[in-house]
């Protein structure tokens, strides 16, 4: 699992956030800068839609893939994804949280936002997938 902070100021406000990639150290990384566009419906995947409402976003994500494991929009609201691993079996064809990270970043302006947003997408829709780069996780 990896590791992740948020650095609060005096008075509570969050000023830093910090966070690494425990992937496999050959999987090649990319730096994505998305800029801002009309916000649209966009796919996730076949049946899987959201409200995109075109923030721009700086995205760390693995190369091959669409979804990111941290970034920050252009309402400054930072996401990092973290793997859980559980007793419970993914779904084969369920979302990656990856990309249910790079949706909430691109649907929502406030962390609460995000919360609700991607709280809402968990109860809505399996997680699971393979997100690894070589075999499986």
């Amino acid at each position: 699992m990896c590791d992740t902070l948020v650095l609060h100021d005096n008075a509570g406000k969050p000023v830093l956030f910090g966070k690494n990639s425990d992937r496999n150290p050959e999987e090649p990384q990319a730096l994505v800068h998305i800029p801002p566009r009309e916000p649209k419906t966009a796919l996730i995947r076949e049946g899987v839609e959201f409200s995109d409402k075109g923030y721009a976003i700086l995205l760390s994500k693995p190369s091959w893939m669409s979804g990111g494991e941290m970034g920050i929009n252009g309402k400054s609201l930072a996401i990092g994804n973290e793997a859980v691993f559980s007793r419970f079996k993914p779904d084969e064809h369920g979302v990656l949280g990856m990309d249910i990270l790079r949706a909430a970043l691109s649907a929502c302006a406030t962390a609460k936002e995000a919360v609700d947003f991607i709280t809402s997408f968990v109860e809505t829709y399996p997680q699971g997938g393979n997100g690894a780069y070589k075999g499986r996780l």
